[in-house]
């Protein structure tokens, strides 16, 4: 007869009230997981079969294989039902939703618990980053883990997962078990070293006309006559106040004075040069490099053990002027005073400073917000290079006019990098440490006080002579400082009592009684808060298989796949309203839709007729009457992964692929870029073999697929001389020469994520030296994306880790990592 085990019902008090602004109806997962033994909620080790919830368990080593500033990106495409959504700058958020997200506007991240201790996994980010406009990028909570020091991480699904944390845990939990110290006759020592360098994956970069000059309506040039070398013949003057590029078309026959023949400090001053394209902003990124190394001590007898470890992680960013530097200490403990009693504790020390972030969304200091929207196919980026490092003065080439050398709305990129730059530093101090008390052989109690607190002062500068973007800082020219300085603790105090009794071989009852005492964030400015704006549903399957097709006493070939699938729906929003917008960027809103998901994007869509989009009179698209129509969904339909891990006697090779399917995203960099005259297929030819660019009359514009409104098919030719083209954005009633759905793009990509290949030297090697073992290691991450469809980006990257998804604005390429790590014992 099989033995019976019972749960005993986990009673918990608390203190403080709970936040809560939406209420999941329903969590429906059939899931299938692979036996084994896990580390539960209450941090004790139990078998999976015996759990009443879905767990997934990531080994330290996976994690900590592909260094990564942030944990969380070490667990993309490994967890069957966890989404994972990065902001794509130098150490940036990411965000973590296990199963759907189940509040409309609080928290939906999973709860993060490292050795029994809750950490506060906020955003360190400002809260424009939510509606698209411009701020830093500050990371979240989960960056202050160190990758090095995990022994596992368990991740727990469902609201019987995380009944301990009541209200907290509804999202699920993230719990992380780090390494401690073992029994062993001597001081053991272990080093880990890695460099990485990073590319940065072209696939995600604009790709520029570079046939036509910056400028509108075909012309590049200042009007009048401007004689500028006295030979009494007008001279051809570069228009330096217009930041697209539909002006004239290039001829390296005609010579023209450019921005740079303006400053007399600059070596080009009075000199014309041939009106070509300049050196286009893909010039801008450099390689990336990320140097981390760590060291660990660690011991231990029958009375007790520790380990103490350090690590150094160092990342220079791709664009100049932007680092991060990290310190981390560790320290775990126990000691059995008794054979009843046993004291436990760790601690974790962790300095962050960044200098040189880079801002998100739509703000002049985001680089990427010029370069992917608004931008002067004249100027060179080497020259706006050369004029900094000449003068370390805003040499702009957006000057207001031929007379007036003031700027205009943007300064010199390089200027903005070492004069307008950022820094932060932030303190930070987690663990916790108790007692265990074996009162008799099948009763125990468990005493613990948990902590978890950080400071972080913040230095935002604005040099003077900056120019001044209207509706921001009003700093006119003469130099802004932002200063902020703020700390948040957080402090758990528990008691268990643990029952593990035999009542003969065929019954066994185990239960634990529980109290806690948890404070609510003081960084919050609240004590508690009762709101429920709406009902939410989802429903979903999981599955995770683990398969080994082949192995034998020196080949072994192991794949994990998971795959998920969860169903979103908005079952009912507070008050009369149908929709409860999360984020606008400008006509287009994305939030929670009755009856749709709580990623319903909205806007502007086409005029159909039997399917096909009906085009006008002019050869455009016909906009639609409402202003909200659906026409996205951010929630992918479905996600997955496949990792292979192969090893032949000391060799081993691992990777893993992920894959998203669905999940729209607006690209508002599209939308400008196309209207401004920045990208490819603003130029070239049409079906005539004749520019695009040319007038009607000469044979220019493109048909666009469709039909006319008398259902029969399309053949009237759009103009596409101006920004007014059927593509870009004009700024109209709707918003756009074609409607906001034109630029709605289906986020589904296929990415090889990690790749990495190992060799164990054969013990024999070290023969009776100190050292016990060495791995040497090749390292990739993010190598390849296999499939997209968002043109010229990343389809993960967004704006910063929170509830706002769907949009790219200003997005920062992705980054091809390859580097070498060796792992040494003593």
């Amino acid at each position: 007869m099989k033995k019976l085990t019972t749960g005993l019902l986990v009673l918990v008090l608390t203190s403080s009230l709970a936040v809560a602004n939406a209420q999941q109806k329903k969590d429906t997962i059939k899931t299938k997981e692979i036996e084994g033994v896990v580390v539960t909620a209450l941090g004790i080790k139990r078998e999976k079969r015996s759990l009443g919830y879905s767990t997934t368990e990531v080994k330290g080593d996976q994690v900590a294989n592909a260094p990564v500033a942030n944990v969380t990106d070490a667990l993309a495409g490994q967890v069957a039902g966890l989404n994972i959504t990065q902001s794509g700058t130098m150490g940036g958020s990411a965000n973590m939703v296990i199963r759907g997200t189940k509040s409309l506007v609080g928290n939906n991240q999973a709860l993060v618990v490292v050795d029994g201790t809750p950490i506060n996994n906020d955003t360190f980010n400002q809260t424009d980053i939510a509606s698209g406009v411009g701020a830093y990028d500050y990371s979240n909570g989960m960056a202050d883990i160190n990758p090095n020091d995990i022994e596992s991480v368990n991740v727990l699904k469902g609201a019987a997962a995380s009944a301990l944390y009541g209200s907290r845990g509804m999202n699920g939990v993230i719990m992380i078990t780090t390494k401690k110290g073992k029994k062993s006759r001597k001081v053991g020592v272990e080093f880990n070293s890695s460099t990485t360098l990073g590319f940065v994956d072209k696939s995600t970069l604009p790709k520029y006309q570079k046939e036509y000059g910056g400028g509108y309506s075909g012309d590049s040039f200042y009007p009048g006559s401007i004689d500028i070398n006295g030979d009494g013949v007008p001279d051809h003057v570069v228009y330096t106040y217009d930041d697209a590029s539909f002006g004239t078309r290039f001829d390296p026959k005609l010579m023209v004075y450019n921005w740079d023949s303006q400053y007399p400090q600059l070596p080009g001053y009075l000199k014309p040069t041939p009106f070509v394209a300049g050196k286009d902003p893909n010039s801008i990124w450099g390689t990336a490099t990320t140097f981390q190394n760590s060291v660990a001590f660690s011991a231990g007898n029958e009375k007790g053990k520790y380990r103490l470890g350090y690590t150094n992680f160092l990342q220079d960013g791709s664009l100049d002027n932007s680092t991060i530097k990290k310190n981390t200490i560790d320290f775990s403990a126990d000691y059995n005073f008794t054979e009843k009693l046993n004291v436990f504790g760790n601690i974790s020390y962790v300095n962050t400073k960044g200098k040189g972030r880079v801002l998100t969304g739509y703000d002049s200091r985001n680089p990427m917000q010029s370069f992917r929207q608004w931008w002067n196919m004249s100027v060179d980026m080497d020259k706006q290079r050369q004029a900094y490092n000449l003068t370390g003065q805003n040499m702009t080439w957006n000057i207001q006019d031929w007379s007036d050398q003031s700027m205009g709305y943007t300064d010199n990129y390089f200027f903005n990098r070492y004069q307008n730059y950022q820094t932060d530093n932030r303190n930070r101090y987690y663990g916790n440490f108790g007692l265990n008390y074996k009162i008799t052989d099948w009763l125990s109690t468990m005493v613990r006080y948990t902590f978890d607190t950080f400071d972080e002062l913040r230095e935002e500068r604005v040099a003077k002579g900056s120019s001044s973007e209207q509706g921001r800082l009003p700093h006119g020219g003469k130099g802004e400082y932002y200063f902020l300085n703020h700390k948040v603790s957080e402090s758990n105090y528990d008691v268990m009592l643990n029952v593990n009794k035999d009542f003969g071989s065929d019954f066994n009852l185990t239960g634990t009684l529980g109290w806690n005492l948890r404070t609510i964030s003081s960084g919050s400015g609240f004590t508690g808060a009762w709101m429920n704006s709406g009902d939410i549903e989802n429903k979903g399957v999981e599955a995770r298989l683990t398969v080994v097709p082949i192995k034998n006493t020196n080949f072994k070939w192991e794949m994990t796949a998971n795959w998920s699938k969860n169903k979103n729906t908005v079952t009912r929003i507070s008050g009369d309203s149908q929709f409860l917008q999360l984020a606008k960027m400008w006509n287009v809103t994305t939030g929670a839709q009755l009856g749709e998901s709580t990623g319903t994007i909205r806007g502007y869509d086409f005029v159909y007729l039997n399917g096909e989009r009906v085009v006008g009179a002019d050869g455009k698209y016909l906009q639609g009457d409402n202003p909200t129509a659906i026409i996205g969904d951010a929630v992918p339909k479905w996600r997955g992964g496949l990792l292979n891990t192969i090893t032949y006697k000391n060799f081993s090779l691992s990777f893993l692929i992920d894959v998203k399917k669905g999940g729209d995203v607006y690209s508002r960099d599209m939308a400008y870029g196309l209207s401004s005259g920045l990208y490819e297929e603003t130029a070239g030819l049409n079906d005539l073999g004749n520019p695009i660019r040319n007038s009607l009359a000469d044979g220019g514009g493109v048909i666009l697929p469709g039909v006319k409104a008398d259902g029969t098919p399309n053949d009237i030719r759009a103009d596409f001389t101006d920004s007014a083209n059927p593509y870009g954005y004009t700024g109209g009633s709707g918003g756009t020469e074609a409607p906001e759905k034109m630029h709605v793009y289906d986020g589904s990509f296929v990415k090889l994520r990690n790749v990495t290949i190992s060799y164990r030297l054969p013990k024999e090697t070290f023969g009776n030296s100190f050292i016990e073992s060495m791995t040497l290691s090749l390292i990739g991450r993010n190598l390849w994306i296999i499939h997209k469809n968002t043109p010229y980006t990343d389809p993960e990257a967004g704006m910063s880790a929170g509830n706002a998804m769907g949009f790219q604005n200003g997005a920062h390429p992705a980054f091809r990592e390859i580097g070498a790590s060796v792992k040494v014992e003593f």
